[in-house]
This record gives structure tokens, C-alpha cells and sequence, in this order.
């Protein structure tokens, strides 16, 4: 069988690369490309390590026509009106940030931070309808036929104003399965709304799983929960150095206990606040009673967020 994987941009390999060497040594034909290839392009070193052959394609186009600008302002608008139920009254980030996507014919409703679920519910069902209307596209279509996969698998589908919506109805038109793979735990609270939905929607566990029936609608018989794929080569994982050894690299006493903060990206916390933050917990540390201010400590940025810390 062929498995074509279609990610947002290559950081999300992260996410499937134990996936992909899973389907490759079964002796499936398994092949991935991006919507956003030239996005934390270092992500495809995760291909390197995989023991089994994956083939990397083209970057997935954009569709061309008039069409394309009618489905991002439908589905941006439908992304920030999801943060309009009373659920989301008290999330003032996650509709702020949606906010950025209001298209100019639905901009007015940037005024609004809350409303009722019946209106809620109402405006989102009028927003599904415009997005039904929107036709395959023919350039996916040929996308699509020219890859020849058996199945496509596609992630994260549920960003703001996701183009992967275009790709999972080429892929009803021309014939091919679809599926949604959940890379992250966030993924179906924090994000836009699914909008499509694929033949099978493959998720972490039983709370993701309500999520994707109470939030996104999905339908109960295409809901599988697999486990959180990108945790599998924990399984399998030894130490790779001593206590001791991995102390002295890091510059902390192997004679003490120390305590790890780990940093956020930069969506969750901009640099500056999270130094300012860090600063603060260090001095509360080592103002500690008794062996508590004799903690070492241990700064670990994000990977993607760690650029400001080089001058802390």
C-alpha cells in the first residue's frame, strides 16, 4: 500500500517520524511532502535516522483559482467564530490570535468576544454550509493522481485557514482514503476547527476523542484513539550517558538535586516576559528555606524559542 503523508511544513516530523519507519519496514511504499516546505526545513533530519526508505515529494500547490481566497476567508472566519461560544469566554489569547485571520468582509465580528451557544452554533453552521459549497481542486486532483497513494494521511488540518481542507476533498473527488492524524495534545482546543471531515480521524486518547465529537463534530465510527505516536521510541529508550556525565556537560553538581524548567514556544510566551519570568523563579529559588535555595537549576528553551536566551 502507499501512504502519502502530507504535513504542514517539516518541524512536524517530529510528530511521525516513528510512524513513517513503522508503515516503511511493514513493507508499505510511504512518501511525504509539505504545504510549507521551506518552514523549519531542519525537521527533515528526522528522516535521516529512519530505518526504512521514504520518499520525499513536491510541495503540495495551492490551489489557483478565485476559489482559494473564498475558502481562506471562510475558514478563517469560521476558525475565530469557534472562540465566540461561552466556553472560550475566558480565552482571550486564543481569540485574539484567531482575530489576525478575519478576512475584511467578516472583520466586524473581531468586535465581538462572546456570545451564546445557539448564535454560536448557528454562525458556524452557516460558515460549514460556504465551506461545503466550495468545489474540489483541479490542481489537487492532479496532484493527487500523479502521486497515486492509497491512502492520505494529513496533519495538523485543523491550523488557521489550513489548505489541507482543499486536499481532503481532491482526495474524495479522485477516490482516495483520507485520514487525520492529531500530532499534538492541544491540537483540537487551541487550533481552528476541522471543517472536513476525513474517513478516519486517529487521536491520542479518550480526551482528545471527546473533543473531536464536542468540538469539531466529528462523527463517533471514524474516531480511533491510537496513542500518542510521537511518545512510541520512549518505549524502547536507555540512557545514553551516566547522571554524571550529563551533569558535568550541562555545568550543574551531579552532588545535588537540580530542577529543569523547560521553555515554552514563542506563541505561548514571548522571550522577553518568560527571561523576566525565570529571573523571578530563580530569586524565589534561592531566597528558599533550607536545601531548596541549594537546588541547581537547569534552563532548557524550546528549540524553536531559544535565540533570546543567548545573551541571559
Amino acid at each position: 500500500m502507499k501512504v502519502l503523508f502530507v504535513l504542514q511544513y517539516p518541524g512536524y516530523l517530529r510528530y511521525f517520524d516513528s510512524v513513517l519507519e513503522a508503515l516503511s519496514q511493514q513493507g508499505h511504499q510511504v512518501a511525504v511532502a509539505f504545504d510549507q516546505p521551506h518552514k523549519q526545513p531542519e525537521g527533515l533530519s528526522a528522516l535521516a535516522s529512519i530505518d526504512g526508505d521514504v520518499e520525499v515529494l513536491d510541495a503540495v500547490p495551492r490551489r489557483p483559482d478565485i476559489w482559494n481566497q473564498v475558502a481562506r476567508g471562510v475558514r478563517g472566519t469560521i476558525d475565530y467564530a469557534r472562540y465566540l461560544h461561552p466556553r472560550f469566554e475566558h480565552s482571550p489569547y486564543l481569540r485574539d490570535r484567531m482575530r489576525t485571520v478575519l478576512p475584511p468582509l467578516t472583520r466586524f465580528l473581531g468586535r465581538l468576544t462572546t456570545t451564546t451557544a445557539t448564535r454560536t452554533g448557528r454562525i458556524i453552521r452557516f460558515l460549514q454550509a460556504c465551506e461545503r459549497a466550495v468545489p474540489s481542486s483541479k490542481t489537487l486532483e492532479t496532484y493527487l493522481e500523479r502521486a497515486a497513494p492509497d491512502v492520505l494521511v494529513v496533519s495538523p488540518l485543523v491550523t488557521d485557514q489550513c489548505p489541507q481542507v482543499d486536499l481532503i476533498k481532491s482526495a474524495r473527488r479522485v477516490g482516495v482514503r483520507s485520514a487525520l492524524c492529531v500530532a499534538s495534545w492541544d491540537h483540537l482546543t487551541t487550533k481552528g476547527l476541522m471543517r472536513i471531515q476525513p474517513d478516519l480521524v486517529a487521536l491520542w486518547n479518550h480526551d482528545q476523542q471527546r473533543e473531536a465529537l464536542e468540538f469539531h463534530g466529528a462523527m463517533a465510527e471514524r474516531v480511533v484513539v491510537t496513542g500518542a505516536q510521537c511518545f512510541d521510541r520512549w518505549f524502547d529508550r536507555t540512557p545514553s550517558r551516566s547522571r554524571e556525565e550529563f551533569c558535568q556537560r550541562v555545568g550543574v553538581s551531579a552532588e545535588r538535586p537540580f530542577v529543569v524548567f523547560t521553555g515554552s514556544t514563542a506563541s505561548i510566551s514571548a522571550p522577553a516576559p518568560e527571561v523576566r519570568f525565570v529571573k523571578r523563579w530563580i530569586e524565589a529559588v534561592r531566597s528558599g528555606p533550607g536545601s531548596l535555595k541549594d537546588l541547581g537549576i537547569l534552563i532548557r528553551p524550546h528549540p524553536y524559542n531559544c535565540a533570546h536566551w543567548a545573551s541571559v
